[in-house]
């Protein structure tokens, strides 16, 4: 019996999803590779997303990832960690086409945010 998870195809996510995605994400309740430094990805993204020990990806989900993210709340506690990022126990998958339409939600809400601050009387 293997514990190998193979994963072919990177589900789509709904509409709902991907805007608490980027809900979530702009109040800092994510963290997602591309925080990462990217010459820490291959020798570190197993390690910060530990799950991933245990995934096989085909090619064609390996090619259509967009974002590998987690939770903080999926984060083991603050003293574990490698190279500087936090260590994660859960780990989530969000294919490419979710994560243009969610990067751009990101620049959106955080744009507004910045906009209200700068706004906003005291």
């Amino acid at each position: 019996m293997s514990d190998i998870c193979e994963v072919n195809e990177i589900q789509p996510m709904s509409d709902a999803d991907i805007k608490q995605f980027v809900l979530d994400y702009v109040d800092q309740k994510i963290f997602i590779m591309q925080e990462m430094n990217p010459r820490d990805l291959a020798g570190c993204l197993h390690m910060v997303f530990m799950p991933l020990i245990g995934i096989k990806f085909s090619k064609e989900a390996r090619n259509d990832v967009g974002t590998i993210w987690a939770y903080t709340t999926d984060r083991l506690p603050n003293h574990m960690g490698i190279n500087g990022y936090p260590i994660h126990s859960a780990v989530r998958l969000m294919n490419k086409a979710n994560w243009e339409r969610a990067k751009a939600g990101i620049i959106k809400l955080e744009e507004k945010r910045k906009k209200e601050a700068e706004d906003l009387e005291v």
